[in-house]
């Protein structure tokens, strides 16, 4: 696997903020391999979490960029900016998000 960004996820959003489970993060500092491989680490004992990952855009628009990203999936990359997670289902307390380059 290749360079990596982890990202601290809580289970519910914030007032005004439902949707957004983590701070703002980018994946465009990454090599510009093929693929992104997503991994979702539990912090206690979930199973089976499932996210969004929206990007924040201008005038407070949010684009959804990928859906129902489970443990060990693999999306095409793009170098994107302002992602975050979003949405989360199956998560009863704090996770990580890791994602990596792969080809």
């Amino acid at each position: 696997m290749g360079v990596a960004t982890t990202i601290a996820c809580v289970p519910v959003g914030e007032e005004g903020e439902e949707q957004r489970s983590s701070r703002n993060f980018c994946v465009n500092h990454l090599p510009h391999d093929k693929h992104l491989v997503w991994h979702v680490i539990s912090q206690v004992g979930d199973n089976n979490i499932s996210f969004d990952v929206k990007q924040k855009g201008p005038s407070g628009i949010n684009v959804l960029k990928y859906e129902n990203i489970t443990d060990g999936m693999i999306t095409d990359y793009e170098a994107l900016r302002n992602l975050y997670i979003a949405n989360p289902h199956n998560a009863t307390g704090h996770f990580m998000v890791r994602v990596e380059t792969c080809e």
